[in-house]
């Protein structure tokens, strides 16, 4: 091969001279009059130089990449020949792997699984050891790499594949019910679960503090530039740990945090139950230099198939007005770490602002719409497990239904529309990987509070509107829940049945605002005297109303602010563009505009 590849590229080999052997590991090549030479552990090779060992399967190697003012080469011995070189014959110094090679043996409920290294090319025996005699447990069949025999082998069996002088390599049945997970050593400040954490302020101001670390342990730092002091040079870019599983993922956030706020986090029933559980199980209590445990037995999750009971409200009412502003700071604290931290911990930080929410910690919504807003908004950024991404989606859309649910009157919250709608935009891709059963355990403590809305088929209600959103059929559901109006819907007009009393150019406006992000017209029905209609087409709106004999008409040229911003306030209303005291008058601007929507009554005069 390599004489082959001299050929090709018109290159030479040389022999080294001399008797003494050579281990090839000297690489050097010149740039622009520079010399460089590559030593250590590398060879020549594919593997070593030029695929990853994370994922491509290259070796892990050690070298030691350096320039030099001269060769580093031993003696040359003088031009080889290629047709010399290529009849030296190579000998591998690796032995051949074994022709049937047994990877491994899973028990199951009724049968055992068996992984082969590769496809048979005959069929041979499955055997397996009892006592001291080798017994035939199946047929292995060939061409396939896995298989499934129906017998039970006790875990530990000895088991093999023979067909017949030739023997493969003994592995040994392995059963997955009896995996324990490694104990996971506790770093935290504190042992808590979401229900000690609202009982003692300084319990909750600790696991603050775990979750801040949460942060840094997740990340790790390069060496300092320049290798000073602090004084002197500064510190590369945080880089994030890359875990190799979900389990070490899991392992390293509960290390912080511990198993009981990691499945409260993560919608999970139990963390390690049964044969699995884990031996993180203290709650409630701050660590000592002894390690010792106050509450040894409080973590046990019991059966993990069981139906989780919704935990109650935290209570706050015994608080004084000192401790409660305490938690209240202590939740923005919360809602200030999520954007950088992993999913899980934003997971766990969200779901305890929507206890205290549900608790009443804050008077008014004014207080805690905000909050949930920017910590439902931190959960669509940043990447994740498939597994936690899909829970963040389920809570981020139990959470916009909570915030809902408690604004009545969706038209008249203009301050707090705009955290909710930013909050919607931030997890919208989100959604599409919500998971019903995540959602159901998310809701379901919240529904005693937030009400009807957060149940999972309302919920899921939801999240299909903000998919595949149809804003003027929402304009019209709203106009007649919120703004007790009937409404009916003609395409892309909204007719208004109902006689309106005052000046409609705010209900006209009231309707567009609640889908402005459509092109949308606004108008009252024939029968209730001369119409009054809108025309929205973003930055162009068009009001016109009956005015004695003739028309109130104004086009409006609106930037930065939409037309809810003026239902309520139409002084404010910038400059028309155009205006017009009768139809027959309309400047061709505003009348293409309300030609559009087939409005042609406005071409008459009114009666």
């Amino acid at each position: 091969m390599l004489a082959r590849l001299l050929s090709e590229t018109g290159h030479s080999a040389e022999t080294i001279a001399g008797d003494r052997y050579h281990h090839g590991k000297l690489i050097e090549w010149a740039v622009d009059g520079r010399r460089f030479a590559l030593t250590g552990s590398p060879n020549v090779s594919v593997p070593a130089l030029h695929q990853s060992l994370s994922d491509q399967g290259g070796n892990c190697e050690l070298a030691l990449l350096a320039e030099i003012n001269e060769s580093l080469a031993p003696a040359s011995g003088g031009q080889i020949e290629l047709e010399h070189l290529a009849a030296i014959p190579f000998d591998s110094r690796y032995e051949a792997p074994p022709a049937l090679t047994l990877l491994g043996v899973m028990l199951g409920p009724d049968r055992i699984a068996v992984t082969l290294g590769r496809p048979l090319e005959d069929e041979a025996l499955l055997e397996y050891i009892e006592g001291a005699v080798w017994e035939v447990a199946a047929i292995v069949p060939a061409g396939i790499e896995t298989f499934e025999a129906e017998i039970v082998l006790a875990a530990g069996t000895a088991v093999r594949i023979r067909r017949d002088e030739l023997v493969s390599n003994i592995c040994f049945v392995a059963d997955p019910s009896r995996f324990v997970r490694t104990r996971v050593e506790h770093v935290g400040r504190v042992r808590t679960d979401e229900d000690d954490v609202f009982r003692d302020p300084s319990v909750a101001d600790a696991f603050a503090h775990d979750l801040a670390e949460l942060r840094q342990f997740l990340e790790h730092t390069a060496a300092r530039v320049g290798g000073g002091t602090e004084g002197g040079g500064g510190e590369r870019p945080h880089k994030p740990v890359a875990f190799t599983s979900w389990e070490e993922y899991l392992d390293a956030c509960e290390a912080h945090i511990g198993p009981r706020l990691l499945a409260y986090g993560l919608a999970l029933p139990a963390l390690g139950s049964s044969e699995g559980l884990r031996e993180e199980r203290e709650i409630g209590t701050l660590d000592d230099e002894t390690g010792e445990e106050d509450s040894p037995d409080a973590g046990d999750g019991g059966d993990g198939d069981a139906v989780e009971e919704p935990h109650p409200a935290p209570e706050f009412h015994g608080l004084t007005e000192y401790q409660r502003h305490r938690y209240q700071r202590w939740c923005g604290r919360l809602v200030e770490l999520s954007p950088q931290l992993p999913h899980a911990g934003r997971l766990v930080a969200l779901r305890l602002v929507l206890d205290a929410v549900r608790g009443e910690l804050f008077p008014t919504r004014e207080q805690w719409l905000p909050l949930v807003a920017s910590a439902t908004h931190a959960l669509g950024s940043g990447k994740g497990f498939d597994e936690e991404r899909a829970r963040a989606a389920s809570l981020a859309a139990v959470s916009l239904a909570a915030m809902r649910s408690k604004l009545p009157r969706f038209a008249e919250w203009e301050d707090l529309r705009f955290p909710y709608e930013r909050a919607v935009e931030a997890v919208l891709p989100l959604l599409e990987v919500t998971d019903g059963d995540a959602i159901s355990r998310y809701s379901t403590p919240l529904e005693a509070f937030f009400g009807p809305a957060v149940q999972p088929s309302l919920v899921e209600a939801l999240v299909d509107s903000l998919l595949h959103p149809d804003p003027i059929a929402n304009a019209v559901t709203l106009a007649e829940q919120e703004l007790n109006l009937t409404v009916e819907r003609l395409g892309n007009v909204i007719e208004i049945d109902d006689r309106l009393a005052g000046d409609p150019r705010r209900t006209l406006l009231a309707i567009i605002s609640l889908c402005e992000n459509a092109t949308v017209a606004v108008t009252t029905a024939p029968w209730n005297g001369t119409p009054s209609y809108a025309v929205w087409r973003d930055p162009d709106l068009v009001l016109v109303t009956p005015l004695g004999a003739g028309v109130r008409g104004a086009h409006y040229v609106l930037r930065g602010f939409g037309p809810g911003a003026y239902k309520d306030d139409l002084q404010s209303l910038p400059k028309p563009k155009h205006q017009w005291a009768r139809n027959a008058d309309v400047p061709l601007e505003p009348s293409e505009l309300i030609a559009g929507f087939g409005l042609q009554r406005s071409s008459a005069e009114p009666v």
